[in-house]
Parts: C-alpha cells; structure tokens; sequence
C-alpha cells in the first residue's frame, strides 16, 4: 500500500492483529493509523517467538519482515556497535546491563535494520526493550525521526512485581531514550504525566488501548457470572 509520504520502519515485538493479546492489538492500531496515509515497512523482532499468521499486516504493510536474532548466550555482537564511537561508549555506560527480554540482532538482522532504517522516513519503535535496535541511527546528524510507545512504563510494572533489578535496568532505558525520541506514546494520560516530569520527555501523547466493535451483534444469555479478560502477573 503506498500512501502520500512512504517509508514508515514499524518495530514490533509481536505480529500486529485486530484481536487476540493486548500487544498485538495496540500493534494493530498504530498499524491501521499508519497505513492511512503511509507505506510502512512491519519489521517483527521476535521477542516472543516467530510470527504466524501475517494475513492482516498483509493488507496494510507495503512488507514484513522478521528480524534475525543472535544467540542468546552471546552478548558480545551489539555492544561492539557501540563502542565504535564516543557517544556510543557513553550511551553503553548509561544502559548496560540491559533488561533480560531486550534482543540483540544478528549480523544478518543488524544489516537487514540497518539498510531499512537508513531509507525510512520516519522510525516507529514498539516498547522501550526494542529501543535499542534505534542505537544505528542516533548517533547520525542526519537521521529520520524516531518514535516509541512506550505503552505502559516497564519500570515501573516490574517494580510491582517485585523484580527490582528488571525495574532498575528498564528505567535506565527509559530515562535514556524517552527524551531522546522525537516523540512518545503511552497508554494513559497519567503515564504521559509521569514520563514528562520523570524524564524531561517533552512531546509526549497518550493514545488510549481500542478494540473494534464486532460488525453484527446478537441477543445471546450469558453463560458465566464473571468475564476476567487482562493478565494475571499483575497485583
């Protein structure tokens, strides 16, 4: 689908969907916006797995791609990328150790992102743990102009969970990145509070979660006396 001002990069953990988890869903909405008016190109870091049914981005995204990842007990193959540079080095001290879930590209994946990126008129990034695939492109003068949805604050999700490292280490990502980006996204307005006064971000937008409406509804008797939808790690 080719719009009016093409070359949208759509980062993505998981395959964007109109139903299904609520990842996938908030996906599926940035996703429709986008392609209005844009082509964009879906690249899945496939954090949760390789995507399957791919019928809906189909329709809307011009490709997709899903990004090659490195082996997981090799650490070494991203953090070289940075330390190319100064700047590359300060931002390495500022956000190593990263969150256990954050990929890491292999080389194949870092040349695919890299050549994707480079054309792009705009990069969209999807949750703060793929924040750092943008690490290409942030050291550039010339570069597009890069965005995140955040979605909900990791940080302080992992802190009510009790997992007070993982809550250290993405609010690391967060302070660094969030102002960094020439726009943020979150899910609520009262998260797009606390990320201003806590990371200085200055063009922050809550764009509240949405599900279609079912096209045909019908009388039906409720066969349950509760309905429990949302995740069950939380408190």
């Amino acid at each position: 689908m080719t719009g009016d001002c093409p070359g949208i990069v759509f980062l993505t953990p998981v395959l964007p969907a109109p139903t299904g988890n609520g990842l996938a869903m908030r996906a599926g909405v940035f996703l429709e916006g986008m392609a209005r008016r844009h082509s964009v190109n879906v690249v899945v870091v496939p954090v949760f797995g390789a995507p399957r049914d791919g019928e809906f981005v189909s329709r809307l995204a011009e490709t997709l791609t899903t990004l090659d990842l490195s082996d997981p007990a090799d650490d070494s193959a991203w953090p070289s990328i940075l330390l190319g540079t100064p700047s590359g080095r300060r931002r390495a001290h500022e956000i190593y150790p990263l969150p256990g879930i954050c990929p890491r590209p292999s080389s194949r994946g870092r040349a695919e992102l890299q050549s994707l990126m480079t054309g792009a008129s705009l990069v969209h990034v999807m949750r703060t743990y793929l924040a750092p695939c943008t690490d290409l492109l942030l050291d550039r003068q010339s570069r597009p102009p890069i965005t995140l949805d955040l979605d909900e604050l990791d940080s302080d999700v992992q802190r009510q969970l009790g997992c007070d490292e993982q809550a250290a280490r993405f609010e690391r990502l967060e302070r660094y990145y969030t102002p960094r980006f020439d726009h943020v996204y979150t899910a609520s307005s009262t998260d797009a509070r606390v990320v201003r006064r806590r990371y200085g971000a200055r063009r922050v937008t809550p764009v509240v979660n949405a599900a279609r409406a079912p096209a045909v509804t019908g009388p039906a008797e409720p066969d349950h006396d509760l309905l429990f939808v949302g995740n069950l790690s939380y408190e």
